[in-house]
């Protein structure tokens, strides 16, 4: 009989982080992050023999390359402009079934180049930098494939043609998830230099993408609970608490028949002294394989007084089997504070140190405002005065939102649509919000 296999994906988000728990028989095994980020239409060129597939998501721009050979995933940063310095990585996964013939995809993976407008990086070179030019033209755009000297699939990026403005503050998050990214708003340079570091907990975090205004990393420290993060870029320095979080997902019975019942266990670690309510969410992504009790998607408030002393919270679920088959369970908490440091790592004047972001409510909120997106475009939305912008955040998955300083002061709000519908963001300020509603469309 053949074995199936449970797959657990466990999210926090804005920034959205992920983690991905395989479990075949009595063997796990995490899986690249970039599995666990939802698809979005965004302009892709597909060859023949090949698929291509581009995202934006959580920061990063991810294009993914499906070959005879495996995957080849490539990560940069979303906000790539004219003049920029960028950096990012290359992840590649060969195909096979057994030792032998992965061995000979890997072998195949390894000769493949990647040609960003024009600058080959070999892929096995896993981390890559290259230069855009002042002038952004469709050319610089494109991401070739090539094996051995023929282009064998193509993919478009989104470039801004207009140079951005620097980056005069860090933006650190106040917490993120073990074993996943997060993404950090930075006045950077766009390389991985060797004198740079994200640290936390003391653990150094490794690079996935950089530009002149933000850095992805992925959280490797193995210490839950409070602790610090440490940020050293370009010459600059900051430091902010860092709260992290470890998400666990188990279940007794992976071979699941009709009918059949296991339980789910939900983990989520590292709350102690939590003093913010935190929004959990499960869904089942595989309705027609299995059952979960309390309905297909759920969403939870997890409160500092339903945290046990060991700061660890737990909920079950009722697994019930439908038909045969892999089956994804997906967990998402939301951490959404962060914290500011002028370039020197100071404190920003007049404002304070890690801002608590509001809970989200379960009642809908009533718009005060609208405005319209394409899919996978960022969009300006308004630019505040400093004095009274606090904070922006997204009720959505599928609507990414940040701020950066404007052009002539204050500060620019903007979005970014993940896919087609209809969803909400909201701008804190000094006196009340602006609760926004956003519809989007296919390009």
């Amino acid at each position: 009989m053949s074995k199936r296999r449970l797959t657990i994906v466990i999210a926090t988000a804005a920034p959205v982080l992920f983690s991905t728990l395989y479990v075949a028989s009595s063997i796990a095994r995490h899986a690249p992050a970039t599995r666990a980020i939802s698809s979005a239409p965004c302009t892709t060129v597909i060859q023949a023999g090949y698929h291509v597939e581009t995202e934006a998501a959580n920061g990063l721009l991810i294009v993914r390359f499906d070959t005879p050979h495996g995957k080849l995933t490539l990560n940069l940063p979303d906000d790539m402009a004219a003049g920029d310095t960028v950096s990012g990585t290359v992840n590649l996964e060969p195909a096979g079934r057994s030792v032998s013939e992965t061995a000979a995809n890997q072998k195949e993976l390894n000769g493949y180049v990647i040609d960003v407008g024009g600058q080959k990086s070999k892929a096995t070179a896993r981390m890559i930098s290259f230069m855009l030019p002042e002038t952004i033209t469709p050319e610089v755009k494109v991401v070739n494939l090539i094996h051995g000297s023929e282009s064998v699939a193509r993919a478009e990026m989104q470039i801004s043609p207009t140079p951005a403005p620097p980056m005069k503050q860090f933006t650190l998050p106040t917490g993120g998830q073990r074993g996943r990214n997060i993404q950090i708003k930075c006045p950077c340079n766009g390389r991985f230099a060797p004198d740079d570091s994200v640290r936390i907990g003391g653990t150094t975090a490794s690079p996935i993408a950089e530009s002149p205004r933000k850095l992805i990393v992925q959280d490797t420290s193995t210490a839950t609970g409070p602790t610090k993060i440490e940020v050293k870029d370009n010459g600059a320095t900051a430091e902010c608490p860092f709260r992290n979080i470890g998400i666990k997902l188990s279940a007794p019975k992976t071979d699941l028949k009709r009918g059949e019942k296991t339980e789910l266990h939900v983990e989520v670690s590292g709350l102690a002294g939590l003093s913010q309510t935190l929004p959990l969410r499960l869904v089942n992504e595989s309705t027609t394989i299995i059952n979960m009790s309390g309905g297909d998607s759920q969403s939870y408030v997890i409160s500092p007084q339903a945290v046990p002393s060991n700061g660890n919270y737990a909920l079950n679920r009722t697994l019930t089997g439908i038909q045969p088959g892999s089956f994804t369970i997906t967990g998402t908490v939301t951490w959404s504070d962060t914290c500011n440091k002028d370039s020197n790592g100071g404190p920003i004047a007049g404002g304070p140190g890690p801002v608590s972001q509001p809970t989200p409510s379960a009642t809908p909120l009533t718009p005060t405002d609208t405005a319209s997106g394409e899919v996978c475009k960022w969009v300006n939305y308004k630019t505040y005065r400093v004095d009274e912008f606090k904070r922006v955040r997204s009720m959505d998955p599928n609507l990414e939102v940040r701020n950066e300083s404007a052009h002539g002061g204050g500060t620019a709000v903007s979005f970014h649509c993940k896919a087609a519908g209809t969803f909400v963001f909201v701008v804190t300020k000094e006196s009340g919000s602006d609760v926004v509603s956003v519809t989007c469309t296919n390009p």
